[in-house]
């Protein structure tokens, strides 16, 4: 007796535009254009044609259940007893776990695979920064972060540490810093959401 061949072999990877990993960790940066965005994607083997691809995620604190992303399929059209691949952009907006599954073209479940956490971080702009005059310099930096409305209860009760590192020189720009010092002063934000 022959038995048919329902089942499919799934990868699943996350890549983070243009970001390396970090610890084996993919991110992305919060609202920064290109890197701001990850590719979920990778391949079906022992897929036939038709067969549909569908994305489902789940955001931190990953409570709810993985939901499907609205729009992100993929039809998938393998060549004769290949694989066929597949990718989606995603532009996360807190830590999000994403998962694939794959199905028939009437809507069976062939295969689901997940990925590791696809985490956002979040990047400072500095305003303020002057040249100095000589012998004595001070400076006023400000720090602009942008994070998730969601977030930003959580980010504003958290203290910020300023370090310090300074190297001089009577000519010329001198060399960066060997080492940076924790200073006493600590900081706490105001917030200021924007539209």
């Amino acid at each position: 007796m022959r038995v048919p061949r329902f089942w499919r072999q799934l990868s699943v990877t996350a890549l983070a535009g243009g970001l390396l990993p970090v610890t084996g960790d993919t991110f992305v940066v919060f609202r920064t254009g290109a890197y701001a965005v990850a590719r979920i994607g990778g391949s079906v083997s022992g897929a036939t044609a038709g067969d549909v691809v569908r994305l489902y995620s789940q955001q931190f604190p990953f409570r709810a259940a993985a939901s499907r992303v609205r729009g992100d399929f993929a039809v998938l059209r393998p060549p004769a007893h290949g694989s066929a691949g597949y990718s989606f952009p995603v532009t996360p907006q807190l830590a999000t776990r994403y998962q694939v599954r794959v199905f028939t073209a009437r809507g069976a479940l062939l295969a689901a695979a997940g990925t590791p956490v696809v985490y956002v971080a979040e990047i400072g702009q500095l305003a303020g920064i002057a040249r100095c005059g000589r012998p004595e310099c001070t400076e006023h930096i400000r720090l602009v972060v942008s994070v998730p409305a969601s977030t930003l209860r959580t980010e504003l009760a958290k203290r910020w540490y300023s370090y310090l590192g300074a190297n001089l020189s009577r000519t010329g720009v001198p060399r960066p810093p060997q080492w940076l010092y924790l200073q006493n002063q600590r900081y706490q934000g105001a917030a200021h959401q924007q539209q």
